[in-house]
């Protein structure tokens, strides 16, 4: 997304993301809030918080709520339509946001995402073969 790129390349200057930025990942957000979503479709499960994210990552602040609130979202993508190459994208994603913004609240933040995510997948968490029951791995 040229949106992404723009803003990574402004924060690796050290400088504030442009309005239109921010209501670009704003109206993004609203438009996809008010889409329905595919019930198996994980990467369009994971756009809404993606989009949340970069807007989070615009506005230089990610509070615990919003951190809370991301990871769930995309654990409970992964549990319904996902599989661990598909987190695992997510996962780098994150390693990768991490990398870019250098130090902060919101660079620590993405890592505590990013490690929860993991450790889910650690966990053995992820999503059922289709028609059945999600479970924990034993």
């Amino acid at each position: 997304m040229q949106g992404t790129a723009e803003l990574l390349l402004v924060l690796r200057r050290n400088g504030d993301a442009p309005e239109e930025l921010r209501e670009l990942f704003a109206a993004l957000c609203q438009e996809l809030q008010n889409s329905a979503a595919e019930p198996d479709d994980f990467w369009r499960a994971v756009a809404l918080p993606d989009a949340r994210l970069y807007l989070a990552i615009a506005e230089k602040r990610l509070d615990a709520a919003q951190e809370a609130a991301l990871a769930a979202a995309y654990e409970a993508a992964w549990r319904a339509a996902g599989s661990d190459l598909k987190l695992g994208s997510v996962i780098e994603q994150y390693a990768f946001l991490e990398a870019m913004l250098g130090e902060g609240d919101v660079r620590a933040a993405l890592g505590r995402i990013r490690a929860s995510l993991e450790a889910a997948r650690e966990r053995g968490i992820g999503s059922a073969p289709p028609g059945r029951a999600w479970q924990a791995a034993p």
